[in-house]
């Protein structure tokens, strides 16, 4: 059984994965999943943030996690990344009022 906390999180990936665009950003097939640029383990503090998003589809995303090819990783960096990469050295805790306030603002 889920804890409130738990149950958070999973509510805010869900909102974070509903952002995808319609098509994949590498190949132009429908995207069928979000893909964190900057991985969830390395920062919470860009974990929810759309700037670290791109959408995939099945096919490249397990292409990059397989081959983590750089040219891949080119494609899908946007222009502003190295402000995100700034963003995401900063120490964030991961309590319940972190995983409210990234739902309240991915919510449609």
């Amino acid at each position: 059984m889920l804890n409130k906390k738990q149950k958070l999180r999973k509510e805010a990936d869900t909102l974070f994965q509903s952002k995808r665009q319609k098509l994949c950003k590498l190949c132009g097939k429908p995207a069928s999943v979000v893909h964190h640029l900057i991985p969830k383990a390395r920062s919470n503090a860009v974990r929810y943030d759309l700037m670290n998003a791109v959408s995939l589809c099945m096919g490249c995303h397990h292409l990059w996690h397989a081959t983590q090819d750089p040219r891949l990783y080119e494609k899908m960096r946007p222009r502003n990344f190295k402000a995100l990469e700034a963003k995401s050295r900063k120490i964030i805790r991961t309590n319940l009022a972190f995983y409210e306030e990234a739902i309240e603002r991915l919510k449609p």
